[in-house]
């Protein structure tokens, strides 16, 4: 036919035939194919079912069954290479069954997206699909085409993936290898899931056997020893487990740290260090495949040890969900003993370990405290019986608690440190050895300083311990303890406790426990010895009262009219009380700067005379401290000359001031001890500062008494200066006498300071600032200020209409600056700062016209004086205390003590020629300036305030009539003399801060005197920002108000005065703000 269609084409017959000739051909093939095909099925089918039969059989061994999948998959299909994973559905990951421990995430790859979406998926070349990862490929150099990858189910889970890879002869996966692989998976499924329920069961039965045997080894260990309960829970998890290693951290919440045990070692660290950190904190599982790619493992430990950490598990241990410890396990070993990855199944294994371990390790610390508490009950009747009966020797008592303490503590050696707070020392007793030493000296000092407990476990490796100690005697200090002993919450002795010593006697270090115990024992061991202390104090104040009753009644029997007598009197006193060989009384001479003795015993009645900056006495004289000196002839101070004068040798010395009122008035010294002992004790130093309380009254009554004599005529020379009296025939005061004349070239000195320009200016300005001159360390800038003052005078015409001579001024303000005293509060810079706000009051009333030339002066001289000689004490205190001046005030009839001591200085120093700037007025007008000035300063007592206010009101309601002269000069002076709290904020706060330092220091002498302390003068009690509130409302503001309502020009003081009054309130404010919160008691916590 063919050759027939080249030629003449085919006939409708022709193409009829071959119709039907193609359909029986084709008939045939078809039959032929099904044959040949349903041979092939039963071929494979037969492989399938043969394949299926294999798998079956290893339903007990995970890994054979996984082994054999994948080979049976490889041979049904012709794959290169075939992979299986196990679904953890949990977790979404795979764990690739036969590896070590690869595991992968549902979210990448191939097999994780067939286990979240349960599709097939066959790939011609994997590389054309967005979901395989080349990863392996590029690490491995294998080059992956086809891919066929199914779900194995097991009902309608998927129990894992299977993976086929590059079919042999470099074709795609068909149809068929799809149908025939799935139904082989369909065998496998059924088969995994089998075997994974038969591992679970044989999982529990293993995990029930497990619990029994862990139950039964912690229920036999003793709670009595924690370190081999310990020891028991490590080496079960490691059998539980299979690992290789495993440590143990306890929590100690109350360090915030981790009590480490590895294998025999014991070590502490942070809570947070670590992996053991990290769970302690959180509560979380940490399970690492590779340590070494997790960067909270540290390696220096595996580098230190040659030890290398593959995989680790640490889970924490609970009791009643609290994290009561954390156990690490290292390398998980498989068969082989080769680390391998830990897994699920270890962490739930491990779980409920962890139960049953946490409740074992909670028993045996309840037990131990239990054990501890009773412990420490007993042996503390035990104390407390025999502290009770206890001796109360100074000496015995310390040498008891030492004893007490070692024993109870069980160390080798124990020292005391009693504490001596007012000689700042350490009182240590160290085995038979008493010495003294600084407080903060080496580790005792620490605790008796700060009040913490200081454990050492090592001493050699802390600075503060000395070893020298150790050098010298032998001996090998390695674990210390040491503590503060208290009583009522002070420190009343330190206890160091030296290598705690275990059962068999070797050095162990000291336990949370010790210290627990030794708080105990200090309670009662500070009660005994504080009982001790006072015990002791008592007697030695027998003693005393003994001694200074019979001193004080010869002292008593003395004439006052007789001066030597009396120091005679006080001399022998002295020398009874402290049991001294000799004693000198050594009076002070101001006006020569000396002190000096005619009464010294044992002189031959010969006078004594130095200066007052000589020696010890001296020293003692300036500072009004006294000295014990046991050693004299090592001292600088000591002078050796005396003793060559009159053959003595002196040993030891003790000199005490006796002071009166803030000043010394005397020194007395005693020298060498006669009763055995080497030198002057702390009781013969608190013996000589009382006696010389009394020695100072005794003194003090001597010069009233002369004070007395010429009282009277005192009294009359002022009331003639008041009235205009002449002031040639006036005798000048001893206390201006002492001062001594101000020589030409001190005037000369003063004169050529080089004051600018601008401070000449600012002097007579609101903007004055005296702190700029009191507070600056060039001395020259204090100097100044006489220059200022004398600038103010020239400015309203003293030299121009009364003709004053300057160098006279100079001289007059000079001795008016040494006449004032260093107190806090009412000293020359006060007296400055007034004179300079007096300057400024006048300029403010001057266009009303009522004062004059004269008044303007007097009003600068008066301000100049109103505080003269000023002690720092109020008249309440000098009428209260009956001071000589109060003695007089009382007995004259006033009650304004200091003003007129000031007036009568200023009387006094005008009346000299040298310093008389009154010199060239008329009769008239010094008749007047003397009286004005007078009468002025007293207008300064605060108890004239309320009386002056309302006097100056009535004179300012009265319009028709112009404010009295007389009563405006009292108003500016008593203004000038308030004006502090008038001033900027700054300069009002440095002077509050003074005024109050010097109401404190009166209300200390007030309480030495047993006088009653105002608030405002008690330390305790008053409130800086309190007390300046309380003065400006009830004074000032009411003060300042009638001046402004009268003068609109002194609204700006005003102002100032509120502005500070609301200044102090938000400090109040912030104060309070800043105090710790209080008890419901009321008390404040620290």
């Amino acid at each position: 036919l063919v050759r027939h269609r080249s030629t003449t084409g085919f006939t409708p017959a022709q193409q009829s035939f071959m119709e039907v000739f193609g359909a029986a051909v084709g008939a045939l093939l078809r039959v032929a194919r099904n044959l040949q095909s349903s041979r092939r099925e039963q071929e494979r089918s037969g492989a399938v079912l043969e394949a299926a039969q294999a798998v079956s059989s290893l339903v007990v061994d995970r890994n054979a069954l996984a082994a054999a999948v994948v080979e049976n998959a490889q041979q049904m299909t012709q794959a290169d290479r075939c992979a299986l994973y196990a679904v953890d559905a949990e977790a979404r990951e795979l764990e690739l069954l036969g590896s070590d421990g690869i595991r992968l995430s549902f979210d990448g790859g191939i097999p994780g997206y067939v286990a979240s979406h349960g599709e097939s998926i066959n790939l011609a070349d994997a590389y054309n699909d967005p979901r395989f990862v080349r990863t392996a490929d590029m690490k491995t150099g294998y080059r992956t085409k086809s891919v066929l990858c199914m779900p194995v189910t097991a009902g309608d889970s998927i129990v894992a993936v299977a993976q086929l890879v590059n079919k042999t002869g470099g074709q795609p996966f068909s149809r068929e290898d799809e149908r025939v692989f799935k139904t082989f998976l369909s065998f496998a499924g059924v088969t995994m899931r089998v075997s994974t329920m038969f591992k679970s069961a044989t999982f529990e039965q293993h995990k029930s056997s497990a619990m029994l045997n862990l139950a039964h080894t912690l229920s036999t260990a003793t709670l009595d020893d924690e370190e081999k309960l310990i020891n028991r829970v490590i080496g079960s998890a490691r059998e539980l487990i299979g690992s290789d290693r495993c440590s143990l951290f306890l929590l100690d919440h109350e360090k915030g740290e981790l009590e480490a045990y590895f294998g025999t070692n014991h070590v502490r660290m942070p809570m947070t260090a670590g992996i053991a950190g990290h769970v302690a904190t959180t509560g979380e599982t940490v399970n690492i495949p590779d340590a070494y790619s997790d960067s909270r493992f540290n390696k220096a430990v595996d580098l230190k040890t040659g030890y290398r950490t593959h995989s680790i598990l640490c889970m924490p241990l609970l009791y009643e969900g609290t994290i009561v410890a954390v156990a690490q396990l290292v390398n998980k070993l498989d068969k082989n003993g080769k680390p391998t990855a830990f897994s699920k199944e270890d962490e739930s294994l491990f779980v409920s370990f962890a139960t049953y371990a946490g409740v074992s390790l909670r028993n045996c610390r309840l037990f131990a405290l239990a054990k501890f508490l009773n412990q420490k009950a007993t042996v503390m009747l035990e104390l407390a019986a025999t502290l009770s009966s206890a001796s109360l020797d100074g000496e015995k008592l310390p040498q008891f608690v030492v004893g007490m303490a070692q024993k109870l503590i069980n160390s080798d050696r124990c020292a005391l440190f009693l504490v001596d707070n007012e000689k700042q020392e350490l009182e240590a007793y160290l085995g038979d050895t008493k010495v003294r030493m600084p407080i903060n000296a080496g580790i005792a000092g620490h605790v008796a300083t700060t009040g913490e407990t200081v454990n050492i476990e090592d001493a050699y490796s802390d600075s503060r311990f000395n070893k020298a100690v150790d050098v010298k005697t032998g001996y090998v200090t390695k674990t210390i303890l040491c503590m503060p002993v208290m009583y009522e919450g002070t420190i009343v002795a330190v206890a160091q406790l030296v290598n705690r010593l275990d059962k068999s006697g070797a050095v162990t270090k000291f336990t949370k426990e010790d210290e627990e115990l030794f708080i105990t024992f200090s309670t009662y061991a500070g009660v005994a010895l504080r009982n001790c202390a006072q015990h002791q104090e008592l007697l030695r104040a027998h003693r005393r009262n003994n001694v200074m009753n019979e001193c004080l009644q010869k002292l008593g029997g003395t004439d006052v009219r007789e001066g030597d007598k009396v120091i005679e009197a006080i001399t022998l006193a002295s020398k009874s009380i402290l049991h001294a060989d000799r004693c000198t009384v050594f009076v002070v001479d101001k006006e020569h700067n000396e002190l000096y003795s005619k009464v010294a015993l044992e002189t031959g009645g010969k006078e004594i005379r130095f200066r007052m900056t000589q020696g010890i006495a001296g020293e003692v004289a300036t500072t009004g401290k006294g000295l014990n000196i046991p050693n004299p002839y090592e001292d600088p101070r000591f002078n050796p000359e005396i003793d060559k004068q009159l053959g003595y040798v002196t040993k030891c010395i003790l000199t005490m001031p006796v002071i009166h009122g803030s000043e010394v008035v005397a020194v007395i010294q005693a020298v060498n001890k006669t009763d055995g002992t080497a030198c002057f004790t702390r009781d013969d130093e608190q013996l000589l500062t009382d006696f010389c309380m009394f020695a100072a009254i005794s003194l003090e009554n001597t010069k009233l008494y002369q004070f007395v004599l010429q009282s009277n005529h005192d009294a009359m020379q002022l009331l003639q200066a008041g009235q205009g009296g002449d002031s040639s025939r006036r005798r000048a005061n001893p206390l201006l006498a002492k001062m001594g004349l101000v020589d030409g070239n001190t005037v000369k000195m003063y004169m050529s300071l080089n004051v600018t320009v601008d401070e000449l200016d600012r002097v007579k300005t609101i903007n004055f600032d005296i702190f700029e001159y009191k507070l600056s360390p060039d001395p020259e800038m204090q100097q100044k200020l006489i220059p200022l003052l004398v600038e103010l005078f020239r400015n309203v015409g003293a030299f121009e209409n009364f003709k004053v001579d300057e160098e006279t001024l100079y001289r007059f303000l000079i001795s008016a600056m040494k006449l004032y005293r260093s107190v806090p509060y009412h000293n020359f810079y006060h007296a400055v700062d007034a004179t300079q706000t007096v300057f400024l009051l006048i300029k403010l009333v001057d266009h009303y016209g009522i004062l004059d030339n004269l008044d303007k002066f007097v009003l600068l001289v008066t301000a100049i004086c109103h505080d003269l000689d000023h002690m720092g004490l109020n008249n309440s205190f000098h009428l209260r205390a009956d001071t000589p001046m109060g003695i007089l005030s009382s007995a004259a009839g006033t009650q304004s003590v200091l003003e007129v001591h000031h007036s009568k200085l200023a009387v006094e120093l005008l009346s000299m020629p040298p310093y008389n700037i009154f010199q060239k007025l008329t009769k008239e007008q010094s008749q007047r300036a003397f009286k004005t000035m007078i009468d002025c300063i007293l207008a300064t007592d605060m108890a004239k305030h309320n009386e002056l206010l309302a006097d100056f009101n009535e004179a300012a309601a009265n319009e028709a009539s112009p404010m009295p002269r007389e009563l405006l000069m009292k108003m500016i002076i008593h203004t000038a003399d308030l004006s502090n709290v008038a001033k900027p904020f700054p300069l009002a706060r440095q002077w509050a801060i003074a005024v109050t330092e010097e109401f404190h220091r009166q209300g200390d002498l007030e309480a030495q005197q047993g006088l009653q302390v105002a608030a405002m003068f008690d330390r305790a009690k008053s409130k800086l920002a309190n007390n300046q509130m309380g003065f400006i409302d009830f004074v000032a503001v009411a003060h300042y108000s009638a001046l402004a309502k009268w003068n609109a020009q002194i609204q700006p003081l005003l102002d100032n005065v509120k502005a500070n009054r609301e200044q102090w309130r938000l400090l109040k404010e912030q104060d309070e703000a800043a105090l710790p919160p209080t008890s419901p008691k009321g008390e404040k916590k620290a």
